[in-house]
């Protein structure tokens, strides 16, 4: 079992890991299970300390989208949750576009 979280330390967010064995770690971006082998790379590469919420989500969507690819048999449907200093919202279910052209010649 691992846990990740987000919080505010002296008015700074961070992001941390705890694994069973107490393992902990913190870093500007986080993924686990599967996503930490896929996604994980995606987040690196289009973080930034600037980035603004839209830009999080499209970044988000587009590490989900490639772990949907990667696991086909897996339901698209995400939700994303935002921690400020204002408190934590998490948005309405919502699809990951998936685009097969592969088989469109299929039909």
């Amino acid at each position: 079992m691992l846990f990740s979280f987000c919080a505010f330390n002296n008015g700074t967010p961070f992001l941390g890991y705890v694994d069973h064995v107490g393992t902990t770690f913190e870093d500007d971006t986080l993924a686990t299970g599967y996503g930490a082998y896929l996604a994980r790379g995606i987040l690196r590469d289009g973080w930034r300390p600037d980035l603004t919420e839209e830009e999080a989500r499209n970044l988000l969507q587009k590490s989900l989208q490639v772990l949907f690819y990667r696991d086909a048999r897996t339901i698209n449907s995400v939700q994303i949750g935002k921690a400020d200093k204002d408190g934590v919202t998490i948005s309405e279910p919502f699809s990951v576009p998936a685009v097969w052209p592969i088989f469109e010649s299929w039909k």
